[in-house]
Protein backbone atom coordinates (compact mmCIF):
# COMPACT_ATOMS: atom_id res chain seq x y z
CA UNK A 1 0.00 0.00 0.00
CA UNK A 2 2.82 2.37 0.91
CA UNK A 3 4.66 1.68 -2.41
CA UNK A 4 1.47 2.38 -4.39
CA UNK A 5 0.99 5.70 -2.56
CA UNK A 6 4.63 6.73 -3.19
CA UNK A 7 4.43 5.78 -6.87
CA UNK A 8 1.16 7.70 -7.32
CA UNK A 9 2.53 10.70 -5.42
CA UNK A 10 5.71 10.65 -7.50
CA UNK A 11 3.76 10.59 -10.78
CA UNK A 12 1.45 13.38 -9.58
CA UNK A 13 4.40 15.53 -8.47
CA UNK A 14 6.18 14.98 -11.81
CA UNK A 15 3.08 15.98 -13.77
CA UNK A 16 2.59 19.05 -11.57
CA UNK A 17 6.18 20.20 -12.12
CA UNK A 18 5.87 19.57 -15.87
CA UNK A 19 2.59 21.52 -16.05
CA UNK A 20 4.03 24.42 -14.04
CA UNK A 21 7.03 24.58 -16.36
CA UNK A 22 4.83 24.75 -19.45
CA UNK A 23 2.46 27.32 -17.97
CA UNK A 24 5.35 29.56 -16.90
CA UNK A 25 6.70 29.62 -20.46
CA UNK A 26 3.39 29.56 -22.31
CA UNK A 27 3.33 33.32 -22.82
CA UNK A 28 6.87 33.69 -24.17
CA UNK A 29 9.18 31.94 -26.61
CA UNK A 30 12.95 31.96 -27.14
CA UNK A 31 14.67 33.59 -30.10
CA UNK A 32 18.20 34.22 -31.22
CA UNK A 33 20.07 35.55 -34.20
CA UNK A 34 22.10 38.41 -35.57
CA UNK A 35 20.89 42.02 -35.66
CA UNK A 36 20.65 43.10 -39.29
CA UNK A 37 18.87 46.41 -38.73
CA UNK A 38 18.39 48.65 -35.70
CA UNK A 39 14.82 49.37 -36.80
CA UNK A 40 11.87 47.22 -37.91
CA UNK A 41 11.62 47.04 -41.70
CA UNK A 42 7.84 47.57 -41.44
CA UNK A 43 8.39 50.80 -39.46
CA UNK A 44 11.03 51.95 -41.96
CA UNK A 45 8.67 51.33 -44.89
CA UNK A 46 5.83 53.24 -43.19
CA UNK A 47 8.11 56.19 -42.36
CA UNK A 48 9.44 56.23 -45.94
CA UNK A 49 5.83 56.75 -47.09
CA UNK A 50 5.47 59.76 -44.75
CA UNK A 51 3.85 58.05 -41.75
CA UNK A 52 4.88 59.04 -38.23
CA UNK A 53 4.97 56.00 -35.94
CA UNK A 54 4.51 56.10 -32.16
CA UNK A 55 7.01 53.46 -31.07
CA UNK A 56 6.99 52.82 -27.28
CA UNK A 57 10.66 51.84 -27.22
CA UNK A 58 12.94 50.50 -29.94
CA UNK A 59 12.44 48.09 -32.81
CA UNK A 60 14.97 45.74 -34.38
CA UNK A 61 15.20 43.30 -37.26
CA UNK A 62 17.26 40.14 -36.87
CA UNK A 63 18.42 37.32 -39.08
CA UNK A 64 17.32 34.36 -36.98
CA UNK A 65 19.51 31.35 -36.34
CA UNK A 66 16.35 29.30 -37.02
CA UNK A 67 13.34 30.43 -39.04
CA UNK A 68 10.60 29.31 -36.68
CA UNK A 69 10.05 32.72 -35.06
CA UNK A 70 9.55 36.37 -36.09
CA UNK A 71 12.39 38.50 -37.36
CA UNK A 72 11.12 41.92 -36.24
CA UNK A 73 10.57 42.84 -32.61
CA UNK A 74 9.64 45.69 -30.29
CA UNK A 75 11.83 46.29 -27.25
CA UNK A 76 9.79 48.36 -24.78
CA UNK A 77 11.59 51.34 -23.26
CA UNK A 78 11.11 49.69 -19.84
CA UNK A 79 13.02 46.57 -20.96
CA UNK A 80 16.72 47.19 -21.40
CA UNK A 81 19.63 44.81 -21.59
CA UNK A 82 22.90 45.30 -19.76
CA UNK A 83 24.40 45.84 -23.22
CA UNK A 84 22.09 48.21 -25.06
CA UNK A 85 24.24 48.95 -28.11
CA UNK A 86 22.30 47.74 -31.16
CA UNK A 87 24.82 47.56 -33.96
CA UNK A 88 24.42 45.56 -37.10
CA UNK A 89 25.81 42.03 -36.95
CA UNK A 90 25.70 41.84 -33.12
CA UNK A 91 24.29 38.60 -31.75
CA UNK A 92 21.08 38.75 -29.72
CA UNK A 93 19.40 36.09 -27.62
CA UNK A 94 16.24 36.35 -25.55
CA UNK A 95 12.53 35.67 -25.10
CA UNK A 96 9.58 37.38 -26.76
CA UNK A 97 5.91 37.48 -25.81
CA UNK A 98 3.57 35.54 -28.06
CA UNK A 99 1.08 38.43 -28.02
CA UNK A 100 1.95 41.39 -30.23
CA UNK A 101 2.08 45.11 -29.47
CA UNK A 102 0.21 47.44 -31.85
CA UNK A 103 2.23 50.40 -33.12
CA UNK A 104 0.10 53.16 -34.64
CA UNK A 105 1.48 55.11 -37.59
CA UNK A 106 -0.32 58.28 -38.74
CA UNK A 107 0.10 60.00 -42.09
CA UNK A 108 -0.16 63.82 -42.27
CA UNK A 109 -3.13 63.39 -44.65
CA UNK A 110 -5.01 61.41 -41.98
CA UNK A 111 -4.40 57.78 -42.94
CA UNK A 112 -3.64 55.45 -40.03
CA UNK A 113 -1.97 52.05 -40.14
CA UNK A 114 -1.20 49.64 -37.31
CA UNK A 115 1.92 47.51 -37.24
CA UNK A 116 1.91 44.50 -34.91
CA UNK A 117 5.27 43.40 -33.50
CA UNK A 118 6.13 40.71 -30.94
CA UNK A 119 7.40 42.31 -27.72
CA UNK A 120 10.74 41.20 -26.32
CA UNK A 121 10.41 40.14 -22.68
CA UNK A 122 14.16 39.87 -21.97
CA UNK A 123 17.33 39.72 -24.02
CA UNK A 124 21.04 40.25 -24.17
CA UNK A 125 23.49 41.08 -26.94
CA UNK A 126 27.10 40.15 -27.49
Amino acid sequence: MKKHFLATSSIFLSLLILFMGFSANASSTSFGGRIINDKSLQIQQAEAKGFVCSVPGKTITIKPSKYSYPTEYLIPSTNQSRLTVFRKLKLILGRYNITTTPIECVHPEGAVITILLPTIANFNTS
